[in-house]
């Protein structure tokens, strides 16, 4: 799950600057445009019934967010990325619209698209893929996101049962 953000609708075409989904308005399965805040969460019922949830900045960063778990068993962090970023958005990150106004923050992969940026070929192990100042930016403002393809999180969580999760847009 995603915020997609300065979204027109105009001759029957729905557009958005972050977040896109092909142009449509109903995404239908399709994945939104990077750079994006991401939300991941996998419900599990039943014997174990562990679910998990996380906040991604590993494709960029749009709005700030939180997910907050009610009434589960265990460890059941609020997670997420509060604060907002684009005010202090490296330069060489900035995603902006025509007329200047920064709107998202790119991930170092989507800014400069190296191998070692984007934990691909030989830097796809854990071992090879390490922090890079950019994911360093993220994890330094939002320690419990993932920031790069192999991050490991500050608050891990084993988290059984939650009642709901609550997907909070800070913006």
């Amino acid at each position: 799950m995603w915020a997609r953000t300065h979204c027109t609708h105009t001759n029957g075409h729905f557009t958005c600057a972050t977040g896109d989904c092909g142009g449509r308005f109903e995404c239908q399965g399709a994945g939104g445009a990077t750079p994006a805040t991401l939300v991941q969460f996998s419900i599990h019922h039943g014997q174990n019934d562990q679910s998990s949830y996380a906040v991604s900045l590993v494709d960029g960063y749009n709005v700030p967010l939180t997910v907050t778990p009610h009434e589960g068993k265990g460890v059941c962090p609020v997670v997420g990325c509060k604060p907002d970023l684009l005010p202090t958005c490296p330069s060489s990150l900035q995603h902006k619209l025509a007329h200047g106004l920064v709107v998202a923050c790119k991930s170092g992969c989507e800014a400069f698209g190296t191998d070692e940026l984007c934990c691909r070929n030989h830097y796809n192990s854990p071992h090879t893929c390490k922090p890079s100042s950019y994911s360093s930016f993220f994890k330094h403002a939002c320690p419990s996101t993932f920031t790069y393809a192999h991050d490991t999180p500050s608050l891990m969580h084993e988290c059984s049962s939650p009642r709901e999760l609550k997907i909070i847009f800070c913006h």
